[in-house]
């Protein structure tokens, strides 16, 4: 009876520290994805405010082109 009760023992202690160790290996997958995921949205986030619409980009050659060329009817005599 002493001899099977130490293996019940035994297996017992190595299955749990074999669960333990999956376990805190399922735990660290989960942080891992939810920082990625985390990382994924805050560059999505990041890439939506730099995008340049088609209105911002010509109000600025509007704005570049206004600076640089003189008006046309400032050369002309009156």
């Amino acid at each position: 009876m002493g001899w099977a009760l130490g293996c019940v023992l035994v297996a017992g202690s190595v299955s749990g520290g074999l669960f333990e160790r999956q376990h805190q290996i399922e735990l660290k997958q989960r942080a891992d994805r939810q920082r990625a995921a985390e990382q994924r949205k805050q560059v999505q986030e990041q890439q939506a405010r730099a995008q340049v619409t088609d209105e911002d980009l010509l109000a600025d050659v509007d704005s570049d082109v206004s600076r640089q060329v003189p008006a046309p009817w400032s050369r002309w005599p009156r």
